[in-house]
């Protein structure tokens, strides 16, 4: 009976360690997998932070186009609008000149309208004067004719 408990007991330590050693191999291959699957997320993981970082620059790149673009639309805005600010000027300074040129013409018309007015007073004062003495002398004529 020893023998067979004995037997039994080797028999039993036999499958414990073929146990164990199925164990220990599935272990292994567990940790291969699992150090399969760590690599795989490892490069996965890479190449994820390498397209963000390409994606980052890509953002980067057009961010400052996009500046680029704006600072040269800003500049272009300033440009026409400078210019049609000096237009406006140079309008309305025109605008100013034709301005006082038809006022000094009017003012020139109105001196004019005016020396003619006086010249005409002037002529029919004249006129009016002559009138008078001939009108007196006339008189005094007809008298010296009446008294004779």
């Amino acid at each position: 009976e020893i023998s067979e408990v004995l037997r039994r007991a080797e028999s039993a330590e036999a499958r414990v360690r073929s146990l164990e050693d199925g164990a220990a191999s599935d272990v292994a291959a567990l940790r291969e997998a699992l150090e399969r699957e760590r690599n795989q997320v490892a490069a996965v993981r890479s190449e994820l932070q390498g397209s963000l970082a390409a994606e980052q620059g890509k953002l980067t790149e057009a961010e400052k186009e996009l500046r680029a673009q704006q600072e040269a639309a800003r500049k272009v805005q300033f440009e026409q609008e400078e210019r049609l600010r000096e237009e406006l000027s140079r309008l309305r300074r025109a605008s100013d000149d034709k301005l006082s040129e038809a006022e000094k013409a009017l003012e020139e018309r109105e001196r004019a309208h005016q020396a003619e007015i006086a010249r005409r007073a002037a002529d029919q004062a004249k006129l009016q004067a002559e009138s008078s003495s001939q009108s007196g002398s006339l008189k005094g004529h007809l008298d010296s004719l009446a008294a004779e």
